[in-house]
């Protein structure tokens, strides 16, 4: 610790004009004349390091959350959404039947799949598995 009354001299001098701060190098800086304290090239790099990071973290983050929508998705809403595309679906059924067709409707309980003009009236929960054509 400097005794009372010493100087330290550092690399730079702060300067306030018209309520602008600028920094200027001194000493051995001179060549760098107005140093920009937010330029300092560590600082860049520190910078494009935690922008990466919080990107990355972002999309963890958002993958993980669909990822967690799909999970509580029943299977009346891939048939509701499939309804609204205007899907072809194959599904299998408890009974060991395999059914395909547009999904024309969507019921509390049924689904109506259409294939070549013939209408077919299916319990959802007798449905096992389905697939988008």
């Amino acid at each position: 610790m400097p005794h009372q009354g010493a100087y330290i001299a550092f690399p730079f001098r702060v300067l306030l004009k018209e309520g602008v701060i600028t920094v200027v190098a001194d000493g051995p800086y001179e060549s760098r004349r107005d140093m920009d304290p937010f330029r300092h090239p560590d600082l860049e790099q520190l910078g494009r390091t935690l922008r990466d990071r919080l990107d990355e973290t972002l999309n963890a983050e958002q993958s993980a959350a669909r990822s967690a929508a799909r999970r509580r998705r029943t299977l009346r809403d891939s048939l509701l959404e499939s309804e609204d595309r205007s899907d072809t679906v194959v599904m299998s059924a408890v009974d060991g039947h395999t059914y395909r067709g547009l999904v024309d409707a969507v019921g509390v309980d049924h689904v109506v799949l259409v294939d070549s003009g013939r209408s077919t009236h299916i319990a959802i929960s007798h449905i096992v598995s389905m697939g988008i054509v």
